[in-house]
Parts: structure tokens; C-alpha cells; sequence
């Protein structure tokens, strides 16, 4: 038998033709192969998506200058942002507004960020909210002790752009992997 046919998955929007001489492949393997091409585009456009899903972001600084600046650096990142200028504000926006990563500075007035930690890990339904420490306290002591408490990561400043956009991202992924 001489001739050509070519096969698609109708109704879906995508059209995967292949012509194939009659008898050197059957129709039902051609579908096939059409069928699996099809859901595999349909999963990378899924993966796609679900990359490009702005995660929220609450970033917990009194000093406003380093507030703006790690709001911007976030924003350039495709992240949502919200701030606090205080731990006891960050605390209640925790609480208010479900953000899927907290950025936190250590040295604050009415609440520092080791109390806001604490308090955040003793809380059966924010204890998973990844914590990023974004401080001046350099010592390893402080280090381990941010780390003790919950911290995710712990990042000194003056720090560079990249990085915390990196550490966020690295942050971010492991906590969904962990869910």
C-alpha cells in the first residue's frame, strides 16, 4: 500500500502532524507518539506557569533605606513585596497577609527578629514559613544562633543583589519540595 497519512489530537489546540509512508508505521503508533509529544508540551507550559507565579515576599526592616532597597531588588526579581518596619508589625502581617518567604532583620525596635522567629516557629501553622536573617550581626554566634531558632539562611549585610535574589529562590524551592 502506497500513501501518506498524518494524525492529531483534535479539540486540544495543539497539532502535532507527522506524515509517515502507509505501512511502515501503523496509524495507532503515529497516534501515540502524537499523544505523548502533546503531553509533554501541556506539562512544560504547566511547569512554566507555575515558575512564573510571583511568590509574596515580607520584608521586616526599621530602617527604611534598606527596606526600599531590598523591596526593589525583590520587585526586579518577580517577586510580590510587602514590608514591615517593626517586628511587631511583621508579625501581625504574617498573620494578615500569608507571605510564602519572610525576610527579617535582627536588630529592631518593639519586637527584634530573634523574638519574631521564635514566635513564628512556635506556631503550628507558620512554623514552615521559610525565614531569611538579613542583619549587620556578622559573629558566628549570632549566625548560629539565627540559624538555631529557624532561620533558613543568614545573610550580613552589605550583600550583593545576585546573591539574595539566589538565596530567596534556593529557599523558595526547597520549601516546596518539602510540601
Amino acid at each position: 500500500m502506497t500513501g501518506t497519512f498524518s494524525c492529531a489530537k483534535k479539540g486540544t489546540g495543539y497539532f502535532f502532524p507527522r506524515q509517515c509512508a502507509l505501512g511502515t508505521e501503523s496509524e495507532a503508533q503515529v497516534r501515540q507518539d502524537s499523544e505523548i509529544r502533546w503531553r509533554r508540551r501541556i506539562l512544560s507550559e504547566l511547569i512554566h506557569i507555575k515558575e512564573t507565579v510571583m511568590k509574596k515576599i515580607l520584608v521586616v526592616d526599621d530602617e527604611k533605606d534598606v527596606l526600599d532597597l531590598v523591596r526593589r531588588i525583590l520587585i526586579r526579581g518577580r517577586f510580590e513585596v510587602i514590608t514591615a518596619l517593626d517586628g511587631k508589625e511583621g508579625l501581625a502581617k504574617v498573620y494578615s497577609e500569608a507571605p510564602d518567604l519572610m525576610i527579617l532583620d535582627i536588630n529592631m525596635p518593639v519586637m527584634d527578629g530573634w523574638e519574631v522567629c521564635r514566635k513564628i516557629r512556635e506556631d503550628p501553622l507558620y512554623k514552615h514559613l521559610p525565614i531569611i536573617m538579613l542583619t549587620v550581626r556578622r559573629t558566628k554566634k549570632d549566625q548560629l544562633k539565627g540559624l538555631d531558632l529557624g532561620g533558613d539562611e543568614y545573610i550580613t549585610k552589605p550583600f550583593y543583589p545576585t546573591e539574595l535574589i539566589a538565596r530567596v529562590k534556593t529557599v523558595l524551592q526547597r520549601a516546596s519540595s518539602k510540601v
